[in-house]
């Protein structure tokens, strides 16, 4: 179990899913992310990719965000979701059970549109994480200004992106995190 670290859902518990193919994101990181982006989250359309227990869309709803949609293809990983969601009954939520890809493409054919994007692909899947945000740097679902942070164990090499500026790096443990804004 994990817990809601502030906001209406303060040191609720959470579910998180069975088995190791998901890990979820630390206290650490949680605070720092919404450290960064505290003047924002109220009232922000918030987008969990590779959402794994939700704990990072459920932080932003506790902190006032207007929704989250949550992004997550694994099984067990839908079920912690929908179990969190259910418990805390949260009604401001979607949850997507496709590969972030092909649900990042729905998304945009259906004129989604948010302001915060937090994303934490598996380890192993490096390929994964820049197709994403080679996509979202050219999507139209990231709102002027929007903020995207990325958590990744391997240094991310630079990419060559045309909207998505990249704002920050900093190292947790054996994660980083880089936040990027939409110019």
């Amino acid at each position: 179990m994990i817990q809601v670290i502030s906001g209406i859902y303060k040191r609720r518990n959470l579910a998180v899913p069975k088995g190791s193919t998901t890990r979820p994101t630390t206290s650490q990181m949680r605070q720092a992310v919404f450290n960064i982006c505290q003047n924002e989250v109220e009232g922000a359309r918030f987008l969990d990719i590779c959402a794994g227990s939700g704990s990072m869309g459920i932080e932003a709803l506790s902190r006032g965000a207007l929704s989250c949609t949550f992004i997550e293809e694994a099984h067990n990983a839908i079920d912690a979701i929908r179990t969190n969601i259910k418990t805390l009954d949260i009604t401001t939520a979607d949850v997507m059970g496709y590969d972030a890809l092909l649900a990042l493409k729905k998304l945009e054919k259906a004129e989604a549109l948010f302001d915060i994007c937090y994303f934490d692909p598996p380890y192993e899947h490096s390929t994964l994480t820049e197709a994403v945000i080679h996509f979202l740097d050219k999507s139209t679902i990231l709102a002027p200004h929007a903020t995207l942070f990325v958590e990744e164990r391997a240094e991310l090499k630079e990419l060559t992106l045309t909207r998505l500026n990249l704002k920050n790096h900093r190292r947790f443990g054996n994660s980083n995190l880089y936040t990027y804004e939409l110019v």
